[in-house]
């Protein structure tokens, strides 16, 4: 799961990036935003373009190791990584950013 601090608030979930570590394929699901902040608004939509790019050319395994070594407090991996086995990478990424980042939201707006 990719996390987002914001300034002044807990990390909470943004995206759900899965390895498949057969073919080396990262499937990423970021949120459409994280922040109404123009410049964090800016960082977000040119993340959500570089990721998948950097994937395709750096492969999946090491983008994914580059990300756990060199994030910062604004993006963070939540560690250990959890493992699954799935037979459609496309419908698990969907389904666990329902179940992680979307209800994560969705409670955050309710509570308030």
């Amino acid at each position: 799961m990719l996390l987002v601090q914001l300034p002044g608030l807990p990390p909470a979930p943004a995206g759900i990036l899965l390895l498949d570590p057969g073919n080396d394929e990262l499937h990423i699901a970021l949120s459409d935003s994280v922040s109404m902040d123009e410049g964090i608004k800016e960082f977000w939509d040119a993340l959500r373009e570089d990721l998948p790019r950097r994937a395709s050319l750096m492969g999946g395994a090491r983008l994914l190791a580059s990300l756990e070594d060199d994030l910062s407090l604004f993006l963070q991996l939540e560690v250990p990584r959890n493992r699954l086995s799935t037979t459609d990478p496309k419908q698990t990424l969907a389904a666990l950013f329902a179940q992680h980042v979307l209800n994560s939201r969705a409670n955050k707006h309710a509570s308030r």
